[in-house]
């Protein structure tokens, strides 16, 4: 599936005065570079061009682990458009008959501002207020900009809800092309992405064994959903500026997933330390990395991983430093991502020992 101008030089902060109203309905500078992956995706840029920036954010907020605070926002309401480029494809009649396509991308693209964003979904959706004239504050260097494409009513503030992209259309293309799925962004605006579905992989996804047709649309329905949801983080995620590894970014849109409870059938959780050493590492990418950050969220003090991984990308770069990684393990994790691996393969051996014990014990007491 899944490839970095050069961002203008941040001055250093200045101490802001207290919010005013207009501010506190600021929509988030977004991170946009394209994403140097090493994997198979081909995936967007969210950095919209200096006139786009929403609001310029001086806070120090992604380094405070415990409270990376933000005013209340608008929550982005792309337009979301659908294409298909071969109606004769066995594919899309599949498709069509497994997803609601006028609910499927509003949905998946509202599971991605729950879990990435912990934003609130439920929010006015009223396409005819007129748009908020946008206006700059020179003293803040903060830029108000509403229009009638994000229209959906402030959302309350959250300890741990970033800005979110203003991403302005999301484009789900149904395509008959090898592979799954990728996303993309039109290059002469960043801020309008493009969802490419494979029509090859929806009608293999199908001919998968089924009972009957009836459970093979249900299981079609389940993979698409989870595909979707994927593809759909990729619109919205930050990138470090086009530093992060792209294992990484892979592994948060599939951990995602898999929080979604949209986990594909043929992801296998490790059950030994043998099963991982040797064969991958953290940045493998998609379910193998989703696994690892899982348990990142897990462990004590972890919750929230992601979403400050997220939010430390919208402002600083995955390199230089004492690590190469710009400060970023330890800042968001509070260690570094050899210990935390180590730590991981460590609890999978654990788990797995357990697990077999209680196998051996279930199969004493049948004897």
């Amino acid at each position: 599936m899944p490839a970095i101008p050069p961002r203008r030089a941040s001055h250093d902060p200045q101490p802001l005065p207290p919010p005013s109203a207009a501010e506190k309905a600021i929509i988030g500078t977004v991170n946009n570079d394209n994403i140097g992956n090493n994997n198979q995706e081909n995936l967007s840029d969210n950095n919209p061009p200096e006139e786009q920036i929403q609001q310029e954010d001086h806070s120090n907020s992604t380094s405070n682990r415990a409270n990376p605070s933000h005013p209340p926002q608008i929550l982005p309401k792309p337009t979301l458009r659908f294409q298909i480029h071969d109606l004769s494809h066995e594919g899309v009649q599949h498709f069509l008959a497994a997803i609601n396509v006028s609910h499927i991308l509003q949905e998946a693209l509202d599971t991605v501002y729950r879990i990435l964003y912990n934003a609130s979904t439920t929010v006015s959706t009223d396409t005819n207020a007129p748009p908020i004239p946008t206006t700059k504050d020179t003293s803040t260097n903060m830029i108000t900009d509403t229009t009638s494409e994000t229209t959906s009513a402030p959302l309350p503030s959250h300890p741990l809800q970033p800005p979110i992209p203003p991403i302005r259309s999301i484009t789900l293309i149904l395509n008959p092309m090898d592979g799954v799925a990728h996303t993309t962004s039109i290059p002469l605006d960043l801020m309008h992405k493009e969802i490419y579905l494979s029509l090859s992989y929806i009608t293999h996804v199908f001919s998968q064994p089924a009972a009957n047709p009836t459970e093979a649309t249900a299981k079609l329905k389940h993979e698409l959903t989870g595909v979707l949801v994927h593809e759909m983080v990729h619109t919205v995620q930050n990138n470090g500026h086009g530093t992060a590894p792209g294992g990484l970014i892979e592994g948060i849109a599939d951990w995602i997933r898999l929080r979604a409870g949209l986990g594909a059938p043929h992801w296998k959780r490790p059950e030994k330390k043998e099963d991982i050493e040797g064969r991958w590492e953290w940045d493998a990418g998609y379910e193998k990395t989703a696994f690892f950050l899982e348990w990142l969220e897990r462990k004590d003090g972890g919750e929230g991983t992601v979403v400050r991984m997220n939010e430390w990308w919208r402002e600083k770069r995955y390199e230089g430093g004492e690590d190469g990684d710009g400060g970023f393990w330890r800042e968001v994790c509070a260690e570094s991502v050899e210990g935390l691996w180590q730590g991981y393969l460590e609890w999978v051996e654990e788990e797995g020992e357990m697990a077999e014990a209680i196998r051996l014990s279930l199969v004493g007491s049948e004897d």
